[in-house]
């Protein structure tokens, strides 16, 4: 289930780190917590997370990311928490994060971000 998953969102290049990570979890059938910390990709596809809905934990530290799709964060209304710790980001808006209810915390600790921002109930990290 998890491979075919890597497949869905192309990250079929790091399947053995993701399916290896302790920190991917499945339960009853759904993943919740996905660890793509380290893999090396400088963006993502805008659709990377439309088939992981159910996501609460995602982590998208060390990739080397320079840029984020403006909607990628969209369908993961379930999302809590979000690690983009230690990538290029110089720049993400607020909007991001907007159809995310849930969220509790974004690490965005070194980053060279131009800006920093709050949200409402979220605690961000820089």
């Amino acid at each position: 289930m998890i491979e075919d998953l890597i497949d869905k969102l192309g990250l079929t290049e790091f399947s053995d780190q993701i399916v290896n990570s302790d920190y991917t979890v499945i339960e009853d059938g759904k993943l919740t917590q996905l660890d793509l910390g380290l893999c090396d990709a400088e963006t993502l596809p805008d659709n990377a997370f439309t088939t992981c809905p159910d996501l609460e934990l995602l982590n998208l530290s060390a990739m080397g990311l320079v840029q984020l799709p403006k909607n990628i964060f969209q369908p993961l209304t379930k999302l809590r928490i979000l690690g983009l710790k230690s990538n290029n980001l110089e720049k993400i808006d607020p909007s991001y994060f907007s159809n995310n209810p849930n969220l509790e915390v974004v690490n965005l600790e070194f980053n060279p971000l131009a800006s920093h921002f709050e949200l409402d109930g979220v605690r961000v990290i820089y």
